[in-house]
């Protein structure tokens, strides 16, 4: 489970300190989990714990957060650390990358620690890239530790993924997360809901969406495009694709918190529970069927929007179905 702040596994972390201290640490570890769970920033953690100043003879649990090597690894300047992943979203990590990182192994500790090796969404290694780090994975430095983290790991290399001890990542429930973010991140109980449910228990996205005001910007787009017709929200949401796409993922939650009040259903499985008294009216102004239609309809959108059609006249049939 995360700790109170912190967007790293507090279980990990300490399964980590326990092998440390009875040195039982692998040199290779494979983090597999969905994005925004905390693969890199737990990865980090354990750097950071392994080389702590105040934690030489392997006791504690946690870091101090306070000590010279700490304070290094808040920067990412601690020459015993290091990190790639991919440059942009999407992108493979270059062989030059890979390279560089690999220096490290053959270069004496500057610290009392470990080296640190991570290389975050490592299913983005390209197979030259690969192959230099499964000749690094053969052949073990004793004070080298090398963390990937990935997505799913059926993307990673077998004869990679076979040298790695793999750590699995589960999000939270979507409770615990609303109940996380309310009571540690100064969220109101209907922000959490909401945030909590649109990021699938995973608090890296739900800070993400928080930090981009998505809460407000649903409820915006709802009371510019659901519940009244804002010609000139139309218009600016038009101009970017990233904005059309928010408003879709809008509107598909939307019809299906009405479809689910038109069955009867009021309760956390709502995704707008902050507007249950809109969503009411809204649900009974349609039928059954025609609720059923609008969310086709709007999943039609999304497909086109992913395919680069021209959405403008989608969203305007979406709009006079509502």
């Amino acid at each position: 489970m995360l700790p109170i702040l912190v967007q790293y596994n507090e279980e990990v972390l300490k399964r980590f300190a326990m092998l440390n201290r009875t040195g039982r640490l692998a040199h290779a570890y494979l983090f597999v989990g969905p994005r925004y769970v905390g693969k890199k920033k737990t990865a980090l953690a354990i750097a950071k714990l392994l080389n702590c100043e105040k934690n030489t003879d392997g006791q504690k649990d946690v870091f101090c957060d306070e000590c010279p090597s700490c304070i290094k690894m808040q920067v990412m300047g601690h020459p015993d650390v290091a990190l790639i992943a991919p440059e942009t979203e999407g992108a493979s990590i270059k062989i030059e990358q890979v390279r560089s990182i690999l220096e490290k192994v053959k270069m004496r500790a500057f610290g009392t620690g470990k080296k640190v090796l991570i290389i975050g969404e490592a299913q983005h290694l390209l197979t030259a890239g690969a192959n230099i780090l499964l000749k690094t994975l053969e052949e073990p430095s004793p004070d080298t530790i090398l963390i990937l983290t990935a997505t799913a790991m059926e993307n990673i290399l077998p004869t990679i993924r076979s040298r790695c001890h793999m750590v699995r990542f589960s999000p939270f429930s979507k409770a615990a997360l609303e109940n996380q973010l309310t009571q540690h991140y100064d969220e109101s109980k209907l922000a959490s809901h909401f945030l909590a449910f649109s990021a699938e228990g995973c608090l890296g996205k739900a800070l993400q969406l928080r930090d981009s005001q998505s809460f407000e910007k649903k409820n915006q787009a709802i009371n510019r495009f659901v519940l009244s017709d804002d010609e000139a929200y139309i218009k600016n949401v038009l101009e970017e694709d990233e904005d059309v796409k928010f408003l879709l993922e809008i509107l598909e939650g939307w019809v299906r918190d009405a479809i689910l009040v038109k069955s009867g259903i009021s309760d956390t499985r709502i995704i707008n529970f902050d507007r249950m008294n809109d969503l009411a009216r809204f649900a009974q102004k349609l039928a059954f069927k025609d609720l059923t239609d609008l969310y086709s309809q709007v999943v039609k959108a999304q497909k086109m929007l992913s395919e680069n059609f021209n959405i403008k006249v989608a969203l305007a049939t979406i709009k006079l179905m509502m």
